[in-house]
């Protein structure tokens, strides 16, 4: 049981301004758990009617919001582990049961303006793909940066001393 930070290095206009604007390779992050527990596969179906699988993906898109799918790999993402962490499943669960009650919240175009345009902006009800993950790890009581989630951007994140890549991303 594992939950990672994936990177993703995007190649249309809207990622190559978030790469320029964060300095960085990558446009976008997702949050995936690895081998998640059939109990708590079972409750989301339950409690929600979310059909999730062992290795799944918790994200945040623009014109979609938060959604959740199977993790399908990709040679543009990097794969970033926790550091010294031991997950276990109430940290997992922490993790999923946030993901889930957050799903179909509206994409924050204000927050990812902010941190393009160097602004303090955010609307704390919307999310954008790495404040939703910053927020999510936070619930497991991982601080990735000592700063705010809406602070947070792909490549900030990504850069974090507690992740650890294990597979790079193909530029």
């Amino acid at each position: 049981m594992n939950v990672q930070w994936i990177g993703h290095n995007g190649r249309g206009r809207g990622s190559r301004l978030i790469k320029w604007a964060t300095r960085g390779k990558y446009s976008h992050i997702s949050i995936r758990v690895i081998d998640m527990p059939q109990w708590l596969i079972d409750w989301a179906h339950s409690n929600y009617g979310y059909v999730l699988t062992r290795d799944h993906d918790f994200e945040s898109l623009q014109f979609k919001g938060v959604i959740h799918h199977p993790f399908i790999p990709s040679e543009n993402q990097g794969w970033y582990d926790v550091i010294g962490f031991v997950w276990d499943e109430q940290k997992v669960s922490k993790v999923v049961k946030e993901a889930c009650k957050l799903v179909g919240s509206k994409y924050d175009w204000r927050g990812v303006g902010g941190f393009i345009t160097r602004r303090d902006v955010q609307n704390s009800l919307k999310w954008f793909c790495s404040e939703f993950g910053s927020h999510l790890l936070r619930k497991a009581s991982i601080i990735i940066m000592n700063m705010p989630d809406h602070w947070i951007t792909p490549n900030t994140g990504s850069a974090s001393p507690i992740l650890r890549c294990v597979k790079e991303a193909i530029t």
